[in-house]
């Protein structure tokens, strides 16, 4: 069996809600299966974190753009 390297989507989110699943959906229906999503939120007040979460990505807090870069980098594991 072909070992799949992980590949780390890392998204910085802010109130969504509107867009985020079309954007989880079109990566989702890819053909490379190996595939984990971090979410930098930036303290959404709409339904930006239950959707992220409804795809289970791992979803974390950051309030500047850096800080969310750097989260995302440090818990990225592909």
């Amino acid at each position: 069996m072909k070992h799949e390297s992980l590949v780390s989507i890392n998204i910085r989110t802010y109130n969504s809600g509107s867009t985020l699943a079309e954007t989880l959906d079109s990566i989702t229906y890819q053909t490379y299966p190996n595939i984990e999503l971090i979410i930098a939120d930036g303290g959404s007040t709409d339904e930006t974190v239950t959707i992220a979460k409804k795809y289970k990505a791992l979803v974390h807090f950051a309030q500047k753009l850096g800080e969310a870069r750097q989260k995302n980098f440090q818990k990225s594991r592909g």
